[in-house]
């Protein structure tokens, strides 16, 4: 019975959480996207290669600076066959999407096409930020 006094204060306490748990939520996906991103550029592969070999083995420096062109020669190639990857996913996609367009009406079609193109845009934005490095 006296929480019922206090109605007020334990909503807007718990509104007050609800909007901490959004904000906080948002921040870490966006921060984790960031990550993620960051983490595919040839540049953080080198590096991040280069830095656990020299730990790992106990390189010397003369070692390290042979080695170091073949690391960021496989991350030049990895990077290309992701693209490549990238490249026959959208085919697919295209295929598949015109598979289905067969079943849709004209106000279907349409709606769809503009879905594929948002698709599309976003998937390129994310794209062009992570292939900065």
């Amino acid at each position: 019975m006296n929480l019922l006094k206090h109605w007020k204060i334990i909503l807007s306490l718990s509104a007050i959480f609800t909007a901490g748990m959004v904000a906080g939520g948002s921040l870490t996906l966006a921060w984790a996207k960031n990550q993620q991103l960051e983490r595919t550029s040839v540049d953080f592969y080198t590096e991040a290669t280069m830095n656990r070999l020299v730990k790992e083995l106990q390189l010397t420096p003369a070692q390290a600076q042979k080695i170091q062109p073949v690391i960021a020669d496989t991350g030049t190639e990895m990077n290309g066959l992701y693209r490549d990857t990238l490249q026959r996913v959208w085919t697919l996609i295209d295929a598949s999407s015109n598979k289905i367009e067969e079943h849709l009406d004209e106000k279907q079609k349409g709606r769809f096409k503009s879905y594929l193109a948002e698709v599309r845009k976003k998937f390129n934005a994310r794209m062009s930020q992570g292939t900065a490095g």
